[in-house]
Parts: structure tokens; sequence; C-alpha cells
């Protein structure tokens, strides 16, 4: 009985859920409403006059990921205040489909036709330089008559425009120190180098640290571990005759996520064994440190094509 029970209720379960499934439109890849949405914004990132033409004069924009349930939108004549500043202060202004993503129209049977595209906004600032570059998610509900945008809702994110508002006029971003215990880390970390003490170099990185080199592909790096067994085949093919400050290391603490890093410039002089040649080397280190004082990510510049001349 209980397993008839069961079977009933999974059976009425399917039987609603069906039931609660009912058409409410129709969805186009191709209809006027999309071309109405996207010259819309073409007019938009242009400031041409005829913008206006294509809005409602009760067009409301807002913005997708405001938390503010009462927010009262940007009006039309705000909007096109909008278009003329962001034409104003960037060079090379576009909006462009992000493919290989495609906008929809949808007709709904009850309430207007909305379009939703996915875009890319492009962008230069004229004064700073700082490069807009990001996705954006829109949504257009035209008006009853589907002539004009009624309302225009825009998803992206804004972090990136809060560092564009901070590049305006000088700002500090934290203190450089010339003289540090962390530089002297790195100093002491090319000693071991020079006279080949493993240990002295890796005791000063934690166990997870990543080791880029700017010879290895993007965005791969090197375990403390991977990059001991490196640097014992480097060791086997070349002696090291010195390594050499070129200027002076700087130790920067920053404000911005509390990074604290150590640039420094090194010219190092090897002798390859196989052949005696004598190499110099010019090298750029960054080591971003931990509040412990342990290195969790250090960076390498250099041309390892050198040692192969």
């Amino acid at each position: 009985m209980r397993k008839s029970v069961t079977i009933l209720f999974c059976m009425a379960f399917v039987s609603v859920a069906f039931s609660q499934k009912r058409n409410n439109g129709k969805v186009y890849d191709e209809h006027p409403a999309i071309e109405l949405a996207e010259k819309t914004m073409q007019l938009f990132v242009t400031a041409d006059p005829a913008l206006g033409d294509y809005l409602a004069d009760d067009f409301k924009a807002y913005n997708g990921l405001n938390p503010n349930k009462d927010a009262e939108g940007t009006s039309k004549a705000n909007f096109l205040n909008q278009s003329a500043w962001w034409q104003k202060n960037f060079d090379y202004l576009r909006i462009e489909r992000n493919d290989p993503a495609y906008p929809d129209a949808i007709e709904y049977k009850k309430g207007n036709t909305w379009v939703q595209t996915w875009e890319i906004l492009y962008g230069v600032s004229k004064e700073t330089g700082m490069k807009i570059d990001i996705p954006v998610h829109r949504l257009f509900m035209l008006n009853k008559e589907g002539t004009k945008v009624k309302v225009l809702i825009n998803y992206f994110n804004t972090a990136l425009f809060d560092k564009l508002w901070e590049s305006y006029g000088p700002r500090t971003n934290g203190t450089i120190y010339k003289s540090h215990p962390y530089i002297s880390v790195v100093r002491k970390m090319a000693s071991a180098q020079e006279n080949n003490d493993m240990e002295g170099v890796y005791a000063h990185f934690t166990d997870n640290a990543r080791l880029y080199d700017i010879n290895l592909p993007h965005g791969e790096y090197e375990s403390v571990e991977a990059s001991k067994e490196g640097w014992k085949a480097f060791r086997q093919s070349f002696d090291i005759q010195s390594i050499d400050e070129w200027g002076y290391p700087d130790y920067l603490e920053y404000e911005q996520d509390q990074s604290k890093v150590v640039l420094s410039w090194w010219k190092a002089t090897v002798k390859r064994k196989a052949d005696g040649k004598v190499i110099k080397l010019h090298i750029h280190n960054s080591h971003t440190f931990n509040d412990e004082g342990k290195i969790t990510r250090s960076v390498a510049y250099y041309d390892a094509g050198k040692l192969e001349e």
C-alpha cells in the first residue's frame, strides 16, 4: 500500500509540474526590436542628437546591480547628458556584440517586447589613458507600440569604474622604502644564489609560493620544489661568477590591498661549462611578502635566450 501511495504521489507531482508549463510569447534572434536596441546604443556612443528620438518621454535607465530597490533610475534628459559625457571624455568609444553571444527579442503575450543583449564596452579615457574593456548585459523594454525604448537595465562590474575615478588627479598609494628588512631578505637570497646555497634561497619562501618566470608560458608558474630542481639543472650547465645589484632595490608597501613588494634589478655573470663562454644577464625581480615576512610570489624578468647564444 505504501509503495502504491508513493507512486501515486510521484505521478501527481509530475502531472502538476507539466500542467504549470505555459507559453507566454516567442523569442527571436532577428527582430526589428533588436535593430532598435542596438541602434540606440550606437547613437549613445556617438552622442548623436537622434538618440532622443529612440527614447520614450518617460524613459528610465537602471543599474541592475544596484541593491536599492527604490532607485528612481536615470531620466531621458540625464541619459542624453551621459551620452555626451562619454563621447567628450573617451577615445575609441564603441559598443560591440560579445561574440559568440547574440541578442534576443522576446514578444510577451502578457506585456511589452523586451530585448536582451550581451556586449563589450570599449573606450580609453582622454585624460588618464585608463582603458575600459568590459562585458555588459542589457535589457531593453520597448513601449507598447514597439517604436521606442521605455526601460533600459544595465548589468556590468562597476569595480573598474572605481579605478577610473581614482585615476583623475594625483593620489598616493603607500610608501616606498630604500632600506627595509624585506630588501635585506632579497639581497641575502641573491648572495645565496651566487654561492650556490639553495637552502639560503628557498628558506624565505612559503611552502605554497608561486614562482613565475617571464620565459614560461603565460600564466604558468613553478612550485618551490620544481624551482629547486630547475636550479640544480642550471648549476650543472653553468657556473655563477657574480650577481651584482643594478641600481638599488625598492620596497613598496601599498595602501591598496596592503601588498608588500620588493622590486630589484641585478646583473648576473655566468660561465657556460660546455664552452667556457661568459654571459651577462640583466634581471628584474619582483617578490611579494606576506605579513610574516615570507615570500608568497615571485616574478623573474630576463632574456633566457642569451643562455643559448
